[in-house]
């Protein structure tokens, strides 16, 4: 199938609706709870070529936003304190927000390392993960664009997504 759970990460042509409703389904209440920040902000930011991957708006700055048509110095502040909420927001909030398969809890302490080093065999140990959803589980913590999404929020000190020491 051309379009499946894993495709889509970054804004090509064909990829657009999936690419925006991903970008939606970060800032609903259900994923990272960005208030005031929906469909049509994703698609201004998009519209203004800020937008190349899933994660560029992380790096957007008030300074930048004020420039996007539609955004006033009001808007990107309050874009911007959404912004450094979800960046404070729990490691399994963020797993759902990038689409990780439902079905599987995040024990305490544990980790994005920690979960891509399963496999399916190790998925299918966990309570309530059978066959299909461990195969599922363990496409999403290898592939290679949310490990890259994932190495990305390490590195903007993202809980659960620090790189090793």
């Amino acid at each position: 199938a051309l379009f499946h759970p894993l495709s889509c990460w970054t804004p090509e042509a064909i990829c657009r609706p999936q690419f925006l409703a991903r970008l939606d389904w970060l800032s609903v209440k259900q994923g990272l709870d960005m208030r005031g920040i929906g469909a049509g902000t994703w698609e201004q930011l998009l519209q203004a070529g800020t937008l190349e991957g899933l994660l560029d708006w992380l790096d957007l700055e008030t300074t930048r936003l004020d420039t996007v048509p539609g955004f006033s110095q009001t808007r990107s502040r309050a874009f911007h304190e959404a912004r450094e909420r979800a960046l404070s927001r729990p490691f399994a909030d963020w797993l759902k927000a990038l689409g990780a398969p439902p079905g599987h809890t995040v024990a305490e302490g544990e980790n994005w390392r920690a979960l891509a080093a399963l496999d399916e065999v190790d998925w299918r140990q966990r309570p309530g993960v059978g066959p299909k959803r461990a195969a599922q589980l363990e496409a999403f913590f290898h592939h290679p664009q949310v490990a890259d999404l994932a190495a990305r929020l390490g590195a903007a000190g993202v809980e659960g997504f620090a790189p090793a020491q």
